[in-house]
């Protein structure tokens, strides 16, 4: 794994783009939002919303590399997932057959976060979520 994490308050990591990197990818999102304060509910909310995020990035790009970063800020929590231009021409989420058994994943991340949006960050595209502090 490849990691730019260099403390436990680094709100970046940066990882293989692969499947099994999964877990390092939620374990950073939980251990900098608990680093931050987040209740558990914004933990598991977080975490949940990072998986489905890094599994579209793994499976619709052509990357060797992912990159995470989760910070809180005045507005709330705010995730970007790197390498996401392989989501630039798919449609906003919609409601998932029920019988399929995949294709859920930015619908639940659009049901949790309050803002889903693709941004450009020095040419590439990232996908940015962020959930508002109540």
């Amino acid at each position: 794994m490849r990691s730019s994490d260099t403390s436990p308050n680094d709100h970046h990591l940066t990882i293989d783009a692969d499947m099994s990197q999964l877990g390092a990818v939620r374990e950073h999102v939980a251990r900098t939002a608990r680093a931050a304060n987040a209740s558990d509910d914004i933990v598991e909310q977080l975490q949940l919303v990072v998986s489905e995020l890094a599994t579209n990035a793994i499976q619709y790009n052509n990357c060797g590399t992912l990159t995470v970063d989760v910070h809180a800020d005045d507005v709330g929590w705010v995730i970007d997932v790197s390498n996401a231009d392989g989501l630039a021409g798919m449609d906003l989420p919609a409601l998932p057959d029920p019988s399929a058994l995949s294709g859920r994943g930015l619908y639940i991340v659009d049901a949790i976060m309050d803002r889903v949006e693709l941004v450009d960050v020095d040419g590439r595209l990232h996908l940015r979520c962020i959930k508002f502090a109540r």
